[in-house]
């Protein structure tokens, strides 16, 4: 498959659970990460065009903030049948 992706992707060593803010319900966990966006795994679909507040709990032993709170919006969804998961990128 040709990549149209400019920026690299950087897995992450840490587990990051992210929250939707409004509901305090976890939507998943954070697959990778570029400058324009995040790749959100999750056991359940993601709606589309969404925008989301969104929150994220940081390691304390490495941030000195405790919690990382942004804004971003759902753009592709897809399943990920091996795992019986959802992969859904955000901007």
């Amino acid at each position: 498959m040709n990549e149209k992706r400019k920026i690299a992707r950087r897995r992450l060593l840490y587990y990051l659970r992210v929250f939707d803010i409004n509901t305090g319900e976890v939507l998943g966990d954070i697959g990778d990460l570029t400058a324009d966006g995040l790749m959100l795994v999750s056991t359940s679909p993601v709606p589309l065009g969404v925008s989301y507040r969104l929150k994220m709990n940081l390691p304390h032993d490495i941030f000195r903030n405790r919690e990382f709170v942004f804004n971003a919006e759902s753009v592709w969804s897809r399943e990920d049948r091996s795992q019986n998961r959802f992969c859904t990128g955000f901007r």
